[in-house]
């Protein structure tokens, strides 16, 4: 059965102001060059082997991806030798009169990994904060409790380690902002892989590091639609699928992919 990934933007998205001026529906397939220019990589371990890099070795449609490498981006590979090391972007969010703003965050991902060892992170928050990270990673050391609390809580059963996945997966997170912490911080998002491995035979059964596609983030008024559904259409004649979501807006624009 072929996977068809379904992306419901709000009409309701506006312009958002970033570090570099990026537009909401803000979107990174990491296809276009001058996109990718935008994003910082590799603070953390100093040496590390493990490298994010933009290439072709792994991608979930399109050409390209994020993903770690060892080789320089050749395969999608980790070595058994501890390193942390961060991707990020910086975004700058602009005024608004709601009191609370709300941001749909998504994107494609897989890491197969271990728990407690080869382990996917994912943060949104104030871009100052990004250098108790970095200190910590340098440094060697697993990152700070208040950097570990600040990472979106994206894994099964609320954890914040994304890993164990062969295939791509497609995770979706909501951000609330207040007006005043939205003007008050420029924010970043970071895709950050913490590497304690140290057993070629544990890599060897899985071999793919951490891998970053087709990211969306999505300004709005109102919450993300609920309870969506995706059913074959089986009226004679008919060959489609019918869309239903629960939602205070009335206006959409769909877009899919197989």
């Amino acid at each position: 059965m072929k996977r068809i990934l379904f992306v419901l933007i709000l009409i309701g998205c506006a312009l958002i102001s970033g570090a570099q001026q990026v537009t909401i529906p803000f979107s990174n397939s990491f296809e276009e060059s001058e996109d990718n220019t935008i994003w910082v990589l590799n603070e953390g371990t100093e040496g590390a082997q493990d490298q994010w890099v933009v290439g072709s070795a792994m991608r979930s449609d399109g050409v390209q991806s994020l993903y770690i490498s060892n080789d320089g981006g050749l395969t999608a590979s980790y070595n058994a030798r501890p390193n942390t090391v961060m991707a990020y972007r910086k975004i700058k969010f602009p005024d608004d009169t709601a009191a609370v703003q709300h941001y749909d965050l998504s994107f494609d991902w897989k890491n197969a990994g271990n728990a407690n060892l080869s382990e996917l992170y994912v943060y949104f928050g104030p871009e100052q904060n990004l250098q108790t990270i970095a200190t910590s990673a340098t440094s060697g050391n697993v990152l700070t409790s208040y950097a570990m609390n600040s990472m979106l809580p994206l894994g099964a059963g609320g954890s914040k380690a994304l890993y164990g996945k062969t295939t791509w997966q497609n995770l979706s997170y909501t951000i609330n902002l207040s007006r005043q912490n939205a003007q008050r911080f420029t924010f970043v998002l970071a895709f950050i892989w913490i590497n304690r491995n140290t057993s070629l035979q544990l890599i060897e059964n899985s071999p793919i590091g951490a891998c970053i596609d087709n990211i969306q983030m999505c300004y709005s008024r109102a919450s993300r639609p609920s309870n969506f559904t995706a059913e074959p259409d089986c009226e004679e004649g008919h060959s489609g699928v019918i869309l239903s979501w629960n939602s205070v807006l009335e206006d959409f624009v769909v877009e899919f992919r197989e």
